[in-house]
């Protein structure tokens, strides 16, 4: 049983479409060799969906697990955030694909996760979403977490 995951159906986190988490990341995967993603600076004007950490705060929050994780997505003029785009990977060598681990907290609005479990250490998360006009962003967050 390398990993346990328990995901408890959208609905039943107090209707809010969150995902209760037994473990988000393991500690086998947080053992891994870190990954290449480095904080993405944007030097042009994108029209690309934004994303935005949330929960737990500012990137480079520093929390204790378990915490709720929640990014929020927003679509720019008329375009549609697509479902299928988004991932989110989590930055190690090689890199590990937490989507399925949060598909039924995913929404066009975002992802919410309540108790994240997460190893102590610092974590960096990859999100990328697109939008029906094909733009896509991809943002890097960074959190330690306390032991």
């Amino acid at each position: 049983m390398n990993k346990i995951w328990i995901v408890i159906a959208a609905g039943l986190v107090a209707g809010s479409g969150a995902v209760l988490a037994d473990e988000l990341i393991s500690q086998e995967e947080a053992r891994l060799p870190p990954g290449h993603h480095k904080a993405m600076v944007l030097r042009a004007i994108t029209r690309g969906p934004g994303i935005q950490l949330v929960s737990p705060g500012a990137d480079g929050a520093t929390v204790r697990s378990p915490f709720d994780l929640r990014l929020e997505f927003s679509p720019r003029g008329t375009a549609k955030i697509d479902l299928d785009s988004i991932k989110l990977l989590y930055d190690r060598n090689p890199p590990v694909n937490l989507i399925e681990r949060v598909r039924s907290g995913l929404s066009a609005s975002g992802i919410v996760v309540t108790a994240a479990q997460v190893p102590p250490g610092k974590h960096n998360l990859v999100v990328s979403v697109g939008d029906s006009e094909g733009r896509s962003t991809t943002r890097v967050f960074e959190l330690t977490v306390l032991p």
